[in-house]
């Protein structure tokens, strides 16, 4: 995850981090329901899904179709 803060990400910065956020927080669903196996901690994985809202707030334009924050 980037230790930039959302509030000093460029547009360009954005796109490219909510891209990375989407395909990582799938990557962590999958292992954690379909092979039961998690790599990270609970905690961990809520940072990064709150940080992609972050993002979003930031940059509603940028919200992506596959964005973890449209998942139910």
């Amino acid at each position: 995850m980037s230790e930039k803060p959302v509030e000093s990400l460029s547009e360009g910065e954005a796109t490219e981090e909510l891209k990375r956020l989407a395909a990582e927080i799938a990557e962590h669903d999958r292992r954690y329901h379909a092979e039961d196996a998690p790599t990270i901690s609970d905690a961990e994985y809520d940072a990064l899904a709150r940080r992609n809202l972050a993002i979003e707030e930031r940059f509603p334009d940028l919200v992506r179709e596959d964005s973890p924050s449209r998942r139910v």
